[in-house]
């Protein structure tokens, strides 16, 4: 079986979406697999190598919001730079599934 280049790309963004939302809730380890997702996109596609650099560093930022705010924010940027459309209900899926195997209940009008 041969996987294209559109699917790998599909792949390695789904690894960066869950990363994007793990990185909502902890620091993120810098793991090969997300090594690999951001070169496999950095060496196929025509983009800034900076958002690849602010991207892995933000996983490490100890304060919450910004690093869920670089993650979030350069994710978008790097599906621009790459002519794919950022599709929500996606983010949504990945974003559940990753809040449920940490544990985190889903935030509720009124709470905070």
């Amino acid at each position: 079986m041969r996987i294209n280049s559109e699917h790998l790309t599909s792949l390695a963004l789904w690894t960066l979406e869950e990363t994007d939302a793990e990185a909502h809730h902890e620091k993120v380890r810098q793991s090969l697999g997300i090594r690999l997702a951001l070169s496999y996109i950095a060496a196929t596609h025509d983009c800034p190598s900076h958002l690849f650099t602010y991207f892995w560093q933000a996983l490490q930022s100890t304060k919450d919001q910004g690093r869920s705010q670089n993650t979030s924010t350069t994710l978008a940027a790097i599906y621009r730079q790459i002519g794919r459309k950022q599709c929500s209900m996606t983010s949504a899926k990945i974003a559940m599934s990753v809040r449920e195997r940490l544990g985190v209940k889903p935030a509720r009008l009124g709470d905070g």
